[in-house]
């Protein structure tokens, strides 16, 4: 909130939720400002960049396991999924062209 407040301080705050799908959704169909992950965001064809696609907020993600659970092979195949899918959808982002995003 405090980065959009700082970046476009002539927009007003019209809608707050602590879903992403509820701000993107909001963001396609009222035409507000969000800040969404790239991997949500584009995924629908109703929204654009602005700023020329730069990064402006990086977090951590965490995978927690039962300290007993964590050597079964069925949670170790999770695991291993849940590395795969992140680290897809952050190739895919870092090697997205720049296209269809405002300045």
């Amino acid at each position: 909130m405090r980065w959009l407040m700082g970046h476009f301080p002539e927009e007003r705050t019209a809608f707050r939720s602590d879903r992403l799908e509820a701000l993107a959704e909001a963001a396609a169909t009222a035409g507000c400002l969000a800040l969404l992950p790239t991997a949500l965001a584009d995924a629908d064809a109703r929204l654009v960049r602005h700023g020329g696609g730069a990064v402006v907020v990086e977090r951590g993600l965490w995978l927690l396991v039962h300290p007993q659970r964590r050597r079964a092979p069925a949670v170790g195949a999770v695991v291993n999924w849940v590395e795969d899918v992140v680290r897809s959808f952050s190739e895919a982002a870092r090697s997205r062209p720049e296209q269809n995003r405002r300045p």
